[in-house]
């Protein structure tokens, strides 16, 4: 029986329709489970994969320094996850806090005494499709992310690099996944109306030093 060929890349504009794919299948599995029942024809409308095909297609036609990072994971060279990740202020930061649109308890991350000098970076997607899920390919990617944004903790005053991720509280899976690799949940938190009802994510982070 022959391996199979596990690879992680950066994404480009012909992964789009693939990214699309996932990503569309992993908002609905993921919605469902956190209003535990079917979405409304309303919200399954906003979810096309033609729309999002289209998003990407332009997304990763950008220069690379206009754009977020796109990394893609494979097995066989089909395409079974990707993440995106971008610069952003640390979560306890007179910035963030200046358009954060939520209250959150008092954690180690309000406290911004040493705020200034940090770099971060928030993933802003990562999915593996169900099918694939389990096979490693979280950890490759993950393991991807980190060695791309790695050396900003070498650039960093504090010699740190935190690195952020919005979980919704039903997910998991993805739960699992980031508590065996070294994040944990932050104390902030965000609610969205999906169908008339509230869903909540919290937020996690882990620091690269």
């Amino acid at each position: 029986m022959r391996k199979a060929k596990n690879t992680v890349r950066v994404a480009n504009a012909g992964d789009a329709g693939d990214i699309a794919e996932i990503q569309q299948r992993a908002m609905r599995e993921t919605l469902v489970r956190a209003l535990n029942a079917p979405l409304s024809a309303r919200t399954l409308s906003r979810l096309s994969t033609e729309d999002f095909t289209r998003t990407w297609t332009a997304a990763l036609r950008r220069p690379a320094d206009q754009r977020e990072l796109a990394l893609i994971a494979t097995e066989n060279e089909k395409a079974v996850g990707f993440a995106t990740v971008v610069p952003c202020e640390p979560a306890d930061s007179p910035a963030a806090r200046k358009h954060r649109p939520y209250s959150p308890p008092a954690s180690k991350c309000e406290d911004d005494s040493d705020a200034v000098g940090r770099r971060a970076f928030e993933i802003l997607n990562f999915e593996i499709s169900s099918a694939s899920f389990g096979r490693g390919h979280e950890a490759r990617l993950l393991s991807a992310i980190t060695d791309l944004i790695g050396p900003a903790a070498e650039e960093s005053g504090s010699g740190e690099t935190e690195i952020y991720l919005w979980i919704f509280e039903s997910d998991t899976e993805k739960i699992r996944t980031f508590s065996a690799a070294g994040f944990a949940p932050c104390g902030l938190r965000r609610s969205f109306a999906i169908d008339g009802r509230q869903i909540t994510q919290h937020l996690w982070w882990s620091v690269l030093s």
